[in-house]
């Protein structure tokens, strides 16, 4: 195989990947329509354009440790203008108030950290969900017990897990 097929099936599977994330909103995201909504770990963005584009009237910002992937998302953000609002800060310690959001995302973040970073994000996005707010998960299949055990120590009730793709699930949790 040579770069070019590979770059090739790189796009195949980010197209499939972001077609995976405008269902699941579709489906299971319904009640985020016209809230405050935070992707806590969104790289790039890619993941809350996707929702956006499900649903245009959220209200929308994305948080992300690294500064190039926040660089990368502004610069998608300039060229077409969606109304995502950026920063560059890390999960463990969210610069926002408690109750300040809907709905919180943390996709494909928590398999990339230790157990004790995991807990310190899943309780930080806890803090920052409204009464009633929804934490909502993708993540490794292979994540599932302890995301979910996590999530209930952080205060979060009638936690669901679904099959987001062939290899992770999303989780959710009401505050």
């Amino acid at each position: 195989m040579n770069s070019g097929d590979r770059i090739r099936d790189i796009r195949k599977e980010r197209i499939v990947y972001l077609k995976s994330v405008r269902n699941f909103a579709k489906e299971k995201m319904p009640y985020i329509s016209k809230l405050k909504v935070l992707d806590a770990g969104c790289g790039n963005g890619a993941f809350l354009r996707a929702i956006k584009s499900v649903y245009p009237s959220i209200a929308a910002v994305g948080i992300d440790k690294e500064g190039a992937r926040i660089k990368e998302a502004l610069y998608k953000e300039k060229k077409r203008r969606l109304g995502i609002n950026y920063a560059v800060c890390q999960i463990e310690k969210l610069p926002f108030k408690a109750a300040s959001f809907d709905a919180v995302i943390i996709a494909l973040v928590l398999h990339e950290v230790s157990s004790a970073a995991r807990a310190q994000m899943i309780a930080e996005a806890s803090r920052v969900l409204k009464k009633r707010g929804r934490l909502v998960v993708v993540d490794g299949i292979n994540e599932s017990r302890e995301i979910r055990k996590l999530m209930a120590s952080s205060g979060l009730g009638s936690i669901t897990t679904d099959k987001f793709n062939e290899y992770d699930n999303a989780y959710v949790g009401i505050k």
